[in-house]
């Protein structure tokens, strides 16, 4: 078997992985749809590109690579692409959560404000 096609083979089964284990990771909810929408359009282009490369001419190589050695460096890249954009949103995330929890802070203390200015205004409130 050619080494192409070995190569091909490999990719083909990394995107099946890629494809089963992100569809696992949305059926139990950990994972969101449209990161696992993105996920699973990564794999079906990963697969169609390998595809793509077992038929195109063993002859055509750039930078010493061939076609199925760049598809995997596209997806490498891609992967990459995709986990800064993830971090950008878990940024955002992050910074929603801080706000979030210091608006939280605040309301508790104007919370404790009015409950201990209310015991205190309120006669005999303490007695009771």
């Amino acid at each position: 078997m050619a080494e192409e096609v070995v190569h091909a083979l490999l990719l083909v089964g990394w995107a099946i992985l890629l494809a089963v284990a992100t569809t696992a990771l949305f059926r139990r909810s950990i994972l969101s749809f449209r990161y696992w929408l993105g996920w699973l359009a990564l794999a079906v282009l990963q697969l169609v590109a390998a595809l793509a490369a077992v038929v195109a001419p063993r002859s055509t190589r750039l930078a010493g690579l061939n076609p199925v050695e760049w598809v995997g460096v596209g997806f490498v890249g891609v992967s990459l692409l995709v986990a800064v954009q993830l971090s950008i949103s878990i940024s955002g995330h992050q910074r929603a959560l801080v706000a979030l929890s210091q608006e939280c802070a605040e309301l508790r203390l104007r919370i404790e404000e009015l409950e201990s200015g209310e015991s205190s205004a309120v006669p005999g409130a303490a007695d009771d």
